[in-house]
């Protein structure tokens, strides 16, 4: 997770999602005021924000270490998964509002990052980080993540047991959703384009080579993520020529050697 593309590049769900917490929870921290109770803002906090400063700071560095994960499983993948997360947080998200109340700024969002959490220990290997010497990257983020079950100690032990659940339910598929995502590709894939006259058709002929080298490029690109993420350069090219070149499969060939 330190190395590779430092960018959130190709992640652009994460990134999106952790630019609304950010500003939405600086944005409510300074409007919420010890003497100014606003309850509509409590829920708004307790909905899409962080609970506080310091979780906001800890959380922005887990989801850039997290940046890998959605280039390797693609946008649509990973939307199933924190379905599958999300389905199995919220009911106890709700117990916890009710006996603690909107005041308590317990974050819906958290099935997010401890989910991603969950992911990075159970199905990704470690690596060392570069600067460090023998310390790998898996320490750092258990360490950042148990500073963050002790500040919202005890509750936020619910979402770390729930996002084990729900890793299992998307490990074996539960709901059947990875088979709407292969339906929908194969339906993109499978868009007859429009006939082409002879003279529009010998314009476009030209381009034939260029496609080739993109094909090459993104196989290098996914073969630089595999590598990014902690899989052996060697495992993960051969991976990735058994999968045609899809990231997908090349991840599912890499994590069913493990």
């Amino acid at each position: 997770m330190f190395q590779g593309d430092l960018t959130f590049e190709g992640s652009t769900l994460l990134m999106n999602i952790l630019m609304l917490s950010i500003f939405m929870t600086i944005v409510l921290l300074l409007a919420q005021e010890d003497k100014l109770e606003i309850p509509i803002l409590d829920i708004v906090q307790s909905l899409i924000c962080w609970g506080t400063f310091y979780e906001c700071i800890i959380l922005s560095a887990c989801f850039w270490c997290f940046r890998h994960i959605e280039r390797m499983l693609s946008t649509r993948i990973l939307i199933n998964f924190f379905i599958y997360n999300a389905i199995c947080y919220a009911p106890f998200w709700g117990l916890i509002v009710y006996f603690k109340g909107f005041k308590s700024h317990f974050s819906l969002m958290y099935f997010i990052p401890f989910s991603l959490f969950i992911y990075t220990v159970w199905q990704l290997p470690s690596i060392p980080i570069p600067v460090s010497g023998k310390l790998e990257d898996k320490i750092v983020l258990t360490m950042m993540f148990v500073i963050l079950l002790v500040i919202t100690f005890p509750y936020g032990f619910c979402p770390l047991l729930t996002s084990i659940l729900g890793n299992i339910l998307f490990e074996i598929d539960f709901l059947r959703l990875a088979r709407l995502v292969k339906i929908e590709e194969s339906s993109d894939d499978a868009m007859v384009p429009l006939r082409e006259s002879p003279l529009n058709a010998a314009n476009t002929a030209p381009l034939a080579n260029p496609e080739d080298d993109l094909d090459t490029d993104i196989n290098q690109d996914s073969l630089n993520n595999l590598v990014s993420m902690g899989f052996n350069e060697t495992e993960a090219r051969n991976a990735l020529i058994q999968a045609n070149g899809n990231l997908e499969e090349a991840v599912n060939h890499l994590l069913e050697g493990r």
